[in-house]
């Protein structure tokens, strides 16, 4: 490519999915195009190696005694679980300069949320989910990559989406015993 011919491989795949969505946002084009088809041809027509945001491959199935509820107001998504042992929440705040969102309230905020937190894991099971999967990959063909979002470390699970770095740490020191059995 460096000498001006054909490379045999997409030498370059971009992340299009913010600067997409903040066209959706200023209505420059139809909202939910940076999902579906257009959004891969718009990859294609800026001869962008396409990489779509994933999805996660499967699907939580959830102990009758877990109840999800969901509510957005204003600029805050928040979830919030239900258990037999008591309930915990979280909460995204869009950020309308740069079109996306971040976490404002993490789901353990105490050691006390650990236990409501190891609940919910322990009554949870997964359903694999490849259809998504099977319809991007038949999209994209040699023009990308198929991305499916997999579950981190437990550790990083808990410090990237569910507390933190600094609750984590905190907790790790002050309470290590309930910590490492957490």
């Amino acid at each position: 490519m460096m000498k001006g011919e054909k490379p045999d491989r997409v030498p370059w795949f971009g992340d299009l999915s913010y600067w997409a969505l903040s066209m959706e946002e200023k209505h420059f084009v139809d909202r939910g195009y940076h999902v579906f088809e257009d959004f891969y041809k718009f990859h294609e027509d800026l001869g962008v190696g396409f990489y779509l945001q994933g999805y996660e491959p499967f699907t939580p199935v959830y102990d009758e005694k877990i109840t999800i509820e969901n509510e957005e107001e204003d600029n805050v998504r928040t979830r919030r679980v239900i258990t037999p042992v008591g309930e915990i929440e979280e909460q995204w705040t869009w950020i309308p300069r740069s079109y996306c969102e971040a976490p404002s309230k993490y789901f353990i905020e105490s050691v006390e949320d650990m236990k409501v937190f190891q609940y919910w894991v322990e009554h949870t099971e997964y359903e694999r989910n490849y259809e998504e999967a099977e319809k991007r990959y038949e999209l994209v063909g040699d023009n990308g990559v198929v991305l499916c979002y997999l579950p981190k470390s437990p550790f990083m699970q808990l410090v990237a989406l569910y507390a933190g770095i600094e609750l984590i740490v905190d907790i790790w020191l002050s309470h290590q015993a309930e910590f490492e059995k957490f």
